[in-house]
């Protein structure tokens, strides 16, 4: 069965991993490769992007983008692991909450903060994933890095519970932002429950569910729901060649920019398309002068 290369758009159910999936999907589908653009915990559920073939190419600019989760976290209560699902390491009792001091907490953990990922994470350090050693009982102590918390959102406080949303950048584990914010408070606390709405320009709303995709698999018509590589990074600018230009590209050749008409600034990238295919992925960046160049990032082929 020939498969076309895309992105899988799926709603990850809890309990399973983001490798579960993927072994489900490798399974039920068939691709020659599959990658993801970000894992999901066990407790975590939502979009979970799956890379099909060639598209896997993209997953480092899909990973780039801006995520948005809807998350609970319990107050009064420390994990090993920052969630529920972890080892208990203390108990407090939690006072009524101070509503305005809570809000203040929140607004504090706005913008570019630092965050110390946590030792159950896939993080890599001396190449192996810190959550192997944790389990194995070896302390694991990762230095701070800066991670950007765009928005921070209270949705609601229930005694103990807390329920809010978050847009933000790559690399920021939301089960650590709850596990400082409790620290702030007082008690302590740890994430209960989280799920991701937006990742990569596309929203929960677009995506299918295990079920629904074998579905789709059982009628034939798996074609319909990839999405295909020219429509990923749908909040990027694109730049549609002719033919010609297309070829030169692929060879190493850099198009006309002039006949390029979106506005860009520094370090924004820019799709090439040729007759609805994803050609290359460019980034702008400074020139002679005030002027802007043209740096390839990657050539994906016709």
């Amino acid at each position: 069965m020939y498969l076309k290369d895309g992105l899988l758009v799926l709603d990850k159910p809890p309990q399973m991993t983001s490798y579960d999936v993927i072994r489900r999907v490798k399974k039920l589908v068939q691709p020659k490769k599959v990658g993801h653009t970000g894992t999901l915990d066990p407790l975590a559920t939502g979009l979970l992007i799956l890379c099909l073939n060639r598209a896997t190419l993209l997953s480092n600019y899909l990973m780039a983008g801006e995520k948005e989760y809807l998350a609970a976290m319990r107050l009064g209560l420390t994990t090993d692991t920052q969630d529920i699902t972890g080892r208990v390491i203390r108990e407090c009792p939690v006072s009524a909450l101070d509503p305005a001091q809570v809000d203040d907490i929140f607004r504090a953990h706005v913008g570019a903060i630092q965050q110390t990922p946590p030792a159950y994470s896939a993080v890599k350090l001396q190449g192996r994933p810190v959550y192997k050693m944790a389990r194995r009982g070896i302390e694991v102590i990762l230095p701070a890095r800066t991670v950007n918390i765009h928005e921070l959102e209270i949705l609601e406080i229930s005694g103990p519970e807390i329920k809010f949303r978050v847009r933000c950048g790559s690399g920021t584990y939301v089960r650590t932002l709850a596990s400082d914010i409790g620290d702030k408070l007082g008690p302590g606390g740890c994430l209960t429950e989280l799920r991701r709405t937006e990742t990569a320009g596309f929203r929960l709303d677009q995506a299918l569910t295990l079920p629904e995709l074998e579905q789709v698999v059982a009628r034939d018509e798996l074609d319909s729901v990839i999405v295909a590589m020219n429509q990923t990074l749908p909040g990027l600018p694109a730049f549609d060649v002719d033919s010609s230009t297309a070829g030169k590209i692929i060879q190493g050749r850099t198009p006309d920019w002039e006949k390029f008409q979106h506005p860009v600034r520094f370090g924004d990238q820019i799709k090439v398309t040729c007759n609805d295919q994803l050609i290359a992925m460019f980034e702008a960046e400074r020139g002679e002068g005030d002027g802007i160049s043209f740096r390839c990032l990657r050539v994906i082929g016709a």
